[in-house]
């Protein structure tokens, strides 16, 4: 059948469309349809027939049907009739904006087609509003200043508890209720989580947006192995909008009103992959509660051996002023603080003495043993007479089974060779920017002079 057309709306030429579909009673046959007009109707399948027409948001028309949508959910029964009332949710298009909106609406009708309330509701762009049951009473849930509210769906105003959402590492979540005292939060920024009606964790899924791997020797054997590592890093929304026309065709997109800002990437989940079986040797997750607060892990990479001294390659990381080493073997954990932030972590191989760890600070570089005990600290200020300037790890430059340093500056890249293979330096070369130009970013080579 055709949807009807109404009097009261001005359709001038746009043809309304369905906008979702309820099944209220499978044995009955009864389903209600909501469409983008505004009104909603229920039809009973088995006597093919059209049983009441409501009209349920006033302010919707058919030329806004592209940006807005009208979704529904069933309730549990709350007049006694035996079906369930059904609450309607007018939402944006899931593709014009981003977190909760405040130009929905909600509305509850029973199941004759009446409609029993309806009011301005925070909406998720694109999703019908979920509910529940509450000790025993049917709720809807709504963000609130404080959480998610479950809202007596009866009267579609008291609000009868607040889940804290304190513990989401995002606060713009869609929260649904698959059944008892759980919630599921998630979205396109945030994990998937399940938590108490008191806001407990009580699992989550990390939200990975890209993963990285390297090859190297962690498990000891013949064949080569392979470390993975997952960042929860976004990048941020150039400010460009998209324009579509009254039929929802794409026009155009706006200029940029600012620069995309990515973050650096964080890893939160690390695993070796034993090359010879496939198999998982071991693997690392960050704690929710240390991501949530701190973040995941910089810098992280396949380093030669600094624990255990075991001839196998181990994997280095930081977060804010902390170095984390993992030993390639079994994932055995230490870390140790240099009392500043972190910018880098690097290696310093030394077969005289044991490999060490470079620990870029601002504008110094301080070199560690894998306990953690300093070595040797220098300066950009020394070498280039600049404050900004930071260091970079090389391969041997001159032959003595030491890693060299370059320290770079926006005029200058100063190449340091180690002396009688110590952990001191001295200059080797210069390399300066050309008249009216600047240094920016430097990248080491493999197999390159």
């Amino acid at each position: 059948t055709n949807l009807p057309k109404h009097k009261e709306v001005e359709y001038a030429g746009v043809a309304h469309l369905v906008s979702d579909i309820v099944v209220l009673d499978e044995d009955s046959g009864k389903v209600v349809v909501a469409s983008g007009d505004g009104w909603a109707q229920m039809y009973d399948l088995v006597k093919k027939k059209r049983e009441w027409d409501t009209r349920v948001f006033e302010e919707v028309s058919p030329a806004y049907q592209m940006s807005e949508h009208l979704l529904m959910s069933p309730t549990a029964d709350i007049t006694g009739d035996g079906l369930p009332e059904v609450l309607l949710t007018k939402t944006p298009s899931g593709n014009q904006y981003t977190g909760y909106s405040t130009t929905g609406r909600a509305a509850l009708c029973d199941s004759a087609g009446n409609k029993l309330w309806d009011r301005d509701s925070y909406v998720w762009p694109g999703a019908a509003l979920e509910t529940g049951v509450l000790e025993g009473k049917p709720v809807f849930l709504e963000k609130g200043d404080l959480g998610i509210t479950l809202v007596d769906i009866k009267e579609g105003e008291s609000v009868l508890h607040t889940i804290p959402t304190d513990v989401l590492n995002s606060p713009s979540v869609i929260m649904k209720h698959p059944a008892g005292n759980g919630y599921l939060a998630f979205s396109s920024a945030s994990d998937l989580m399940a938590i108490s009606s008191e806001g407990a964790v009580q699992w989550h899924y990390p939200r990975i947006t890209s993963v990285e791997a390297e090859r190297g020797d962690f498990v000891g054997d013949a064949t080569e192995d392979v470390l993975f590592w997952g960042d929860s890093s976004t990048q941020e929304s150039s400010g460009s909008v998209p324009v579509y026309d009254i039929d929802g065709k794409s026009v155009y997109v706006t200029e940029p009103t600012y620069a995309p800002q990515g973050r650096d990437p964080e890893a939160r989940l690390l695993r070796i992959m034993d090359g010879a079986t496939r198999a998982t040797a071991w693997s690392y997750e960050v704690p929710y509660g240390e991501f949530k607060s701190m973040g995941g892990l910089k810098g992280i990479q396949a380093v030669p051996d600094l624990v255990a001294a075991d001839g196998i390659q181990d994997v280095i990381g930081y977060r804010e002023d902390t170095a984390f080493i993992f030993s390639g073997k079994d994932g055995t954990l230490s870390t140790f603080s240099v009392g500043q932030p972190i910018a880098s972590v690097d290696v310093i191989r030394n077969e005289a003495s044991g490999n060490a760890i470079a620990v870029g600070i601002s504008s110094s570089l301080i070199i560690f043993d894998s306990a953690g005990t300093p070595r040797w600290t220098t300066t950009s200020a020394e070498w280039a007479g600049d404050r900004s300037g930071s260091f970079m790890a090389l391969d041997d430059v001159n032959s003595d089974n030491v890693s060299d340093l370059a320290v770079i500056s926006t005029a200058n890249i100063m190449v340091l060779r180690s002396v009688a293979a110590t952990d001191n330096y001295q200059l080797h070369l210069t390399f300066q920017a050309e008249a009216d130009y600047s240094i920016s970013e430097v990248e080491m080579v493999p197999g390159s002079d």
